[in-house]
């Protein structure tokens, strides 16, 4: 079984993307903070990350950065998760980081998590 870290600190959002997740056969862990993020990923190894770019106390650009710098993160697929209004921008600074990062817009559908974690996992 597949599993996919979720930071994200929109409740309902997280559990909208769980629900979808686990209703497709993934295990999923959810965080709210890049800080809850760091500590999930001491206990466990994810296959995929959904990562919201917009987090309290952290910007997910900065989260990015460290879990892409990290030796034993660094090949995690991560797919930025974010609003539209918020994603200009945010898509070059975080392909910079990473070209290999996905986006997904808000509000989203269950079909484009799947399609887009298919992509990134295979």
């Amino acid at each position: 079984m597949k599993s996919v870290l979720v930071v994200e600190d929109d409740a309902e959002a997280a559990r909208s993307l769980k629900r979808i997740l686990v209703s497709s056969g993934y295990s999923v862990r959810v965080a709210g903070t890049s800080s809850e993020a760091e500590r999930s990923l001491e206990e466990h190894f994810p296959d995929a990350i959904l990562l919201d770019v917009i987090l309290p106390g952290e910007h997910g650009t900065a989260f990015l950065k460290r879990l892409k710098k990290s030796k034993r993160f660094s090949q995690v697929p991560v797919i930025a998760v974010t609003s539209v209004s918020k994603l200009v921008g945010v898509e070059k600074d975080l392909k910079g980081i990473d070209a290999t990062v996905g986006f997904i817009e808000k509000p989203f559908t269950a079909g484009d998590i799947l399609s887009e974690l298919k992509k990134r996992l295979e």
